[in-house]
């Protein structure tokens, strides 16, 4: 099951889904409608078929089939195609973030590679499996030497008998020592002393002797290499004063980070201050997190036009990362363009809280401060005061006053709550605005 959902949008503008979910088969995505799924785009970023997902292999390929790219879990360069998703992978295409979620059966996972170093298959074991006729058998005759006449004399009983040459020794398997003295084979009696020996039995074989004279450096080495590794326990002997300089090299330059005298941490074990460490970034990652996610929700519920979104180079990963412990192996492992580093990180996260309790604040009362002018007793007066006739008489204010607050409901589903939401969206994208150019 293969499931694309949008993370940093919370409806889209024509009222489509935001995720899609599909199942060992295939789908197309992109700006047009006729497509599986559908992103809109007002900008265009986005292309007509932006991209394909493909199943085969037991697992989801996806072809990127766009003009301005797809962009790969914050990567500066668009992804090669065709690339395989992956639980947990982060699509940019356009404004939108893709978060992917892979689930396949255990039967899907595709069996390991066989090792690199793997002899081949023996060429004819899958000669029954072949779809092809096996071809006919060569004469034997071919694989023969070929012979030479032999001599001939007056008669039969004086013809040279023909003993063809002695085929060439393949190479033995395990070349022997040349401190082994190998058994040479007779050369061969000449053809015509065959006839006349009395003893023709053929050569006899040569013995297996020399085989286990070449086993024998297999076995155990005298006592003096036995003891010859002992500089290899070296590994069990105490640490040395450097790995003490090390720790105190570790606490010195902790204390430098956080500010504080070294001598605070007299006596301090280095491992246990990494540990404590490591725990305390953690939390904090997971509360800015959570502080950055409200953050969002509440510009989400305002419709603030202002959305913080996945770029080519240096996001926060304190935003797109789902979990504290991914934010920091983005932000600690190795240095990348697309995100930035965990110093940069956390003081753009709290420069972006601080300004969004500013905006909040500044926003909900110039939004209140427009309403009431509007709606209050003494704008309705005055504004009654004004058009008042001589037939005209107190009931114009109420009739005034439902006059406008009719205009400011309209056919807004939360009716009043709604006009008020607008007027704070209106003016937290104002002041946001003022912030950045400010900033900038």
């Amino acid at each position: 099951m293969l499931t694309l959902r949008i993370e940093n949008f919370d409806r889209l503008p024509d009222g489509g889904p935001l995720e899609f979910a599909i199942d060992k088969r295939g789908f197309d995505f992109g700006r047009d409608q006729h497509l599986d799924w559908t992103l809109p785009d007002r900008n265009r970023m986005i292309s007509g078929k932006h991209c394909e997902v493909r199943f085969y292999d037991g697992a989801y390929w996806l072809t990127d089939t766009s003009t301005n790219g797809t962009f790969l879990n914050g990567a500066s360069k668009r992804l090669q195609s065709p690339y395989r998703l992956a639980d947990g992978d982060r699509l940019a295409v356009g404004d939108y973030v893709l978060a992917v979620s892979v689930k396949l059966p255990q039967a899907a996972v595709q069996p390991a590679a066989p090792p690199v170093g793997s002899s081949p298959p023996l060429m004819g074991a899958d000669i029954w499996d072949s779809p092809h006729e096996a071809p006919p058998p060569i004469d034997a005759s071919q694989l023969l030497p070929r012979s030479r006449e032999a001599d001939r004399g007056p008669d039969f009983l004086h013809q040279a008998a023909y003993v063809p040459p002695p085929l060439d020794e393949p190479e033995p398997i395990r070349k022997p020592r040349p401190s082994l003295s190998v058994p040479v084979m007779p050369t061969p009696a000449p053809a015509a002393a065959l006839w006349d020996s009395e003893d023709s039995r053929p050569v006899e074989p040569v013995k297996a002797e020399p085989v286990a004279e070449e086993a024998a450096p297999v076995v155990v080495a005298p006592r003096e290499t036995e003891e010859a590794p002992k500089p290899a326990m070296a590994r069990n002997t105490p640490t040395p004063p450097s790995g003490d300089g090390g720790a105190a090299e570790f606490v010195r330059r902790f204390a430098a980070g956080a500010g504080i005298p070294e001598n605070v941490l007299g006596g301090v074990d280095a491992g246990e201050l990494a540990e404590d460490a490591g725990r305390l970034l953690n939390i904090a990652c997971l509360h800015v997190m959570a502080l950055l996610r409200a953050r969002a929700e509440a510009k989400a519920l305002s419709r603030a036009g202002n959305r913080t979104m996945i770029s080519a180079d240096d996001n926060n990963p304190l935003k797109f990362m789902p979990t504290p412990e991914e934010a920091l192996r983005v932000m600690l492992g190795p240095r990348t363009r697309g995100y930035l580093d965990g110093k940069a990180a956390f003081e753009n996260a709290f420069g972006d809280l601080k300004m969004h309790q500013v905006a909040f604040l500044a926003s909900m009362q110039a939004a209140l401060t427009e309403l009431f002018d509007e709606l209050s007793p003494e704008a309705i007066k005055t504004a009654a005061d004004a058009k008042k006739s001589l037939f005209s008489g107190k009931g114009n204010y109420w009739e005034l006053y439902a006059e406008r607050w009719a205009a400011r409901v309209g056919r807004r589903e939360h009716g009043m709550l709604g006009a008020f939401l607008e007027l704070y969206a209106d003016q937290y994208d104002k002041l946001s605005a003022s912030n950045r150019n400010r900033h900038s």
